[in-house]
């Protein structure tokens, strides 16, 4: 991910809410930004309200995460 105003790049993991650790890069999908990056492609850009103030970002790729052990739902 690219934040458009700085142009600094980082990665980090979507999680569900009990998982989320951001020191680890790990932030919840119920965060204002994992919300917006939820069904984003490559190339997206998305726009995020982070502590009052307007956020821009472009995804630069997306990877799937190998689902941890024990958090698989079953159906």
């Amino acid at each position: 991910m690219e934040d458009l105003l700085s142009g600094e790049q980082g990665s980090f993991q979507l999680v569900w809410p009990d998982e989320a650790a951001p020191e680890q890069r790990r932030l919840s999908i119920l965060s204002p930004l994992g919300a917006a990056l939820l069904g984003a492609h490559r190339g997206d850009e998305v726009t995020v309200t982070l502590f009052g103030c307007r956020c821009e970002f472009r995804v630069l790729a997306l990877r799937e995460a190998e689902p941890r052990e024990g958090s698989a739902v079953r159906l």
